[in-house]
């Protein structure tokens, strides 16, 4: 997570990707990593959960349908 800000994807290949994503990603890490450990679960859900947490605009990169607006869903 540190290296966040480090990251700059390819422009070809990511030409959508700006900082309001690069914030996005982060906050669906700090809302994944929160439910795993507050919700006292296997260190081995942080690889095999089947759920993650998505705005609008993470779920439009990801593909994933149906979600709108800023607020934050599992």
């Amino acid at each position: 997570m540190r290296a966040i800000d480090d990251i700059d994807p390819d422009a070809v290949i990511f030409p959508n990707f700006d900082e309001s994503l690069r914030e996005a990603f982060r906050h669906e890490l700090e809302l994944f990593l929160e439910s795993i450990l507050s919700g006292d679960k296997s260190v081995m859900d942080l690889l095999t959960a089947d759920y993650t947490f998505v705005n609008e605009r993470l779920a439009l990169h990801y593909g994933i349908p149906n979600v709108r607006g800023d607020q934050f869903r599992r």
